[in-house]
């Protein structure tokens, strides 16, 4: 399996090289051990995207992406300019995480827009694509007005990927139209979450992405634990089933995607050894 973890989130808890060491360990137990494998540390507030980028300077075929989470922006004490110290650095790929979340912040909607707003902005000015969250509360108020910053983001030659898609089809449609990726988590694996599945099945085969998003969301068997990109593997051969596919030819048609998204297609993954970590 060819892997691209288009989004995990690293906490530093653990220095990079153990991160990985363990990844890549309870990946060979769960039987998802890669061939190779590519990770996208993102940042969701100023601290994180700091780790991001530390981390992708001391880990192989690592890149990182900056930005401010939805659920951060009450939080957020840094200037804008503030980021700028990351625009130059070779391993950025693009801005990110950030956009609204009106499930669990909905209080600060006013500035969440105003904070997509400006990084959206920050993302044309860097010439890098979008990482984009949604989330409402079922009544499609975060899609629509994401959607709206969205719409003037890609008129102004603006590239997205909404991540951790779980939105209604019709709004999976829009995406798609405006020339968006849709990124597939380990929610896939969920039982009750055939709608998941059926996003998974649905989104052409040129915008579908794969990742994580840990430490959050965990795959079957391990929902409930800690999420790390060694599992990846687990929501690949997901995907790969409810699409009909075999889980390499789905592995590295997901792995390209990420890579011409975030602009990378010559990047060359470094190989892992299985004997490394029995």
């Amino acid at each position: 399996m060819h892997l691209f973890d288009t989004h995990f989130h690293y906490s530093g808890e653990a220095s990079p090289g153990e991160y990985m060491n363990r990844l890549l360990t309870d990946a060979l137990a769960a039987g998802v051990f890669p061939e190779t494998l590519e990770l996208n540390a993102v940042g969701g507030d100023f601290v994180e995207s700091l780790r991001a980028r530390e981390f992708a300077h001391t880990v192989k075929d690592c890149v990182f992406s900056v930005g401010v989470h939805p659920g951060s922006v009450s939080r957020f004490t840094e200037k804008l300019s503030d980021f700028k110290t990351f625009r130059n650095d070779p391993l950025l790929v693009a801005v990110g995480e950030l956009g609204l979340d009106y499930f669990y912040a909905s209080e600060t909607a006013a500035e969440q827009r105003k904070v997509f707003a400006e990084f959206l902005q920050l993302a044309l000015e860097w010439q890098k694509p979008a990482i984009v969250h949604l989330r409402d509360q079922g009544d499609d108020a975060a899609f629509t007005d994401g959607m709206a910053l969205l719409q003037d983001f890609v008129s102004a030659g603006g590239r997205f990927e909404v991540h951790c898609f779980t939105g209604d089809w019709k709004w999976g449609e829009k995406i798609i139209e405006l020339g968006g990726y849709i990124g597939v988590t380990g929610m896939v694996t969920f039982k009750r979450a055939e709608n998941i599945r059926e996003i998974a099945k649905l989104v052409p085969s040129d915008r579908l992405l794969l990742e994580t998003d840990s430490p959050y969301l965990a795959p079957i068997p391990y929902r409930g634990k800690e999420n790390h990109p060694g599992f990846l593997g687990l929501v690949a051969a997901q995907v790969a089933e409810v699409r009909g596919m075999s889980i390499s030819e789905l592995c590295d048609l997901a792995t390209a995607n990420g890579k011409r998204f975030f602009g990378i297609e010559k990047n060359v993954p470094q190989q892992y050894s299985r004997e490394c970590f029995v």
